[in-house]
């Protein structure tokens, strides 16, 4: 069953979920952390990773040399 958890997240494209899911398996477990928080706190992750994706192609795309903030001037 695990085998066939990491093949859809692989086919999926979730791929900070494949990542995280290993050891986050573990904290489960010990924790006792319910199936619904654990989904919740892992496609928070998915998100938060997508958005940074999406935030990095669209700085490559639009010919910027590299991303800066206010800190940087």
């Amino acid at each position: 069953m695990y085998a066939k958890l990491l093949n859809n997240l692989e086919t999926l494209n979730l791929e900070k979920m494949y990542s995280y899911v290993p050891t986050y398996l573990d904290t489960v477990a010990k924790e006792e952390i319910s199936v619904l928080d654990a989904l919740v706190h892992l496609t928070e992750k998915e998100i938060i990773y997508k958005n940074e994706m999406a935030s990095k192609i669209q700085i490559s795309v639009a010919g910027f040399p590299s991303s800066c903030n206010f800190n940087c001037y």
